[in-house]
């Protein structure tokens, strides 16, 4: 009797026909022998279920190492992936399975890649699963320590769940203090907004900023006692953004005010191409913005998406009053952006804020002039359906003529 045909009659003995069902049922608890008589009997280690699961999938999930490991050895792909585009290694990580995730790497897993969703690698699985034996054996394989998922570290998503020692020991790695996620949040205001005060502690033993998450909380007494201390008002994280940036997006005036009187650079540009007076632009603040303008913030800044002044991207969000304190420093009323070469009365036109129309005519806007295909700001508060700042903008009429008869 051949090697295939004596497995399967062992299975058949066992109540077990050799197929794909039985097989991937047995992954769940049988044990690895009968695992082993599965494969021996021809069913391939491939196999998958309806939902296009793999049978190392269900090995995996069931943190059944042993099986996991035939089927390595019968040749499964040590990277294969689940349905949702998470590789065993993930898989692995999450779940704490040093032996499994050491296994795989042995096999050519890779370190670095991500699952689609969140972009997280086994790294920030790991990390965020609060998997310290994983963490250890992902970095000493060369895993990227400040791997970015949805803007977060590994470090971040420990911070976030309180996972102290893994905090210390990315720390230990490398692990940048200072690094922001998409929401210009560090692992130290992480820590801060959970309350754990000995991660705070930890993170600013290891040079966290908290200059930067005093002056983000609008804390002017901590800002100004740190600096008394010596810490850098210019201090930037991995996106870029110094202390006054933080205050701009959360407009702590007073403490910006404390920041620049201690030096502040006014005029850093982050990674991206924001200054604190184009954050405080965001933020509404106008207050901060003629602070900053005093302070010799650069007027003539523009962003990166169409080459758009500080007066345009104010008009366009209808913020009259920062348009006004624009237009008192100089701003040039009739500046064009430099792709379809409108104005700052058309993107407040096409916003439909009358406010902002009357104030930008008032300073001298040009209603006449025409984008390069030759769109006028009436034509833009008529297609926006904009009545009053129509009547605003459309040409007095004619006089009538009094010729005698």
């Amino acid at each position: 009797m051949s090697k295939r045909d004596d497995a399967g009659a062992k299975l058949v003995a066992l109540k077990l026909a050799p197929d794909a069902a039985h097989f991937l049922s047995s992954l769940k608890s049988a044990s690895a022998e009968v695992i082993q008589l599965f494969l021996d009997a021809g069913v391939s280690p491939n196999t998958k279920d309806s939902q296009d699961i793999a049978a190392i999938i269900y090995a995996a999930r069931n943190h059944r190492v042993d099986a996991a490991k035939l089927l390595l050895e019968a040749g499964v792909n040590p990277n294969s992936k689940d349905e949702k585009g998470r590789t065993l290694l993930m898989l692995a990580a999450e779940r704490g399975l040093a032996d499994f995730a050491e296994l795989l790497l042995e096999k050519g897993a890779t370190l670095n890649p991500k699952e689609p969703d969140l972009g997280y690698t086994a790294l920030s699985f790991a990390a965020a699963s609060g998997r310290l034996n994983v963490v250890r054996l992902l970095l000493s394989k060369g895993a990227e320590v400040d791997v970015e998922a949805t803007g977060q570290t590994p470090l971040m998503l420990a911070a976030v769940d309180g996972h102290t020692e893994i905090v210390r020991y990315l720390l230990e790695k490398g692990a940048n203090p200072n690094a922001q996620d998409n929401m210009d949040n560090t692992a130290l205001m992480m820590a801060a907004f959970t309350g754990n005060q000995e991660l705070v502690e930890v993170l600013k033993k290891a040079g966290a900023c908290d200059l930067m998450l005093a002056a983000h909380e609008g804390d002017v007494d901590r800002v100004s006692a740190l600096l008394r201390d010596g810490a850098d008002v210019n201090l930037k994280t991995s996106r870029g953004n110094t202390p006054l940036m933080m205050a701009a997006t959360r407009g702590h005036l007073n403490v910006a005010k404390a920041l620049l009187k201690h030096g502040a650079a006014v005029n850093v540009v982050n990674k991206q191409g924001k200054t604190a007076l184009s954050l405080a632009m965001e933020r509404h603040c106008s207050a901060f913005i003629k602070h900053l303008l005093e302070k010799g913030a650069d007027l003539n800044l523009k962003d990166n998406l169409e080459n758009r002044t500080l007066l345009m991207q104010a008009a366009e969000k209808g913020f009259t009053d920062v348009v006004q304190v624009l237009l008192e420093k100089g701003e040039d009323v009739n500046a064009r952006e430099e792709i379809y070469g409108r104005t700052a009365l058309m993107f407040a036109a096409a916003k439909g804020s009358k406010e902002t129309v009357k104030a930008l005519l008032e300073k001298g806007a040009d209603a006449s002039l025409v984008t390069t295909d030759g769109k006028t700001a009436l034509d833009f508060a008529q297609s926006g359906d904009h009545p009053y700042v129509t009547e605003l903008l459309e040409p007095s009429p004619e006089p009538a003529s009094t010729q005698p008869a």
